[in-house]
């Protein structure tokens, strides 16, 4: 094994390394992304049901937000909004809670597309040094 191909061979696994530690970092973030979402909908429902509003209350103090789907679905299930749910006690009203999970949905899968495509090119730019190393050896033994 030649002196470059050690070295490919140790930014290779440099870069599956990297990636892979970040990918368990963003699987990790998922996952309680999905286990947040699971409690926001049984907060939600527990409120409908129950008029139990602590759990969504809290939901809504952690993630700055208001209602399941529309911070107006207090006043359909009678009851009346929040004052958390007015942003610095004005009149303007927080996003939905609904809204700002799907906005966190989208980020993390964005960030798996770019983390994907960031290997991607790493792995073609160093086939390529790879490609480019070969040539000029070739054309150097030519040469002699």
């Amino acid at each position: 094994m030649s002196l470059f191909q050690s070295q490919e061979f140790l930014c290779h696994l440099l870069l599956l390394g990297v990636f892979a530690a970040v990918y368990c970092f963003l699987l990790m973030g998922i996952q309680i992304h999905n286990y947040n979402w699971q409690h926001l909908t049984h907060a939600w429902t527990d409120l409908k049901a129950n008029k139990n509003t602590d759990p969504m209350f809290s939901y809504q103090d952690t993630f700055n937000c208001c209602g399941f789907m529309d911070p107006n679905e207090y006043v359909h299930i009678n009851l009346t909004l929040p004052e958390s749910c007015l942003i610095d006690h004005s009149n303007n009203v927080k996003e939905s809670c609904y809204k700002v999970f799907r906005d966190a949905d989208f980020t993390y899968y964005a960030i798996i597309v770019a983390i994907l495509c960031a290997y991607i090119v790493s792995k073609l730019l160093l086939d390529y040094v790879e490609w480019r190393m070969i040539l000029l050896s070739t054309l150097s033994k030519d040469s002699k």
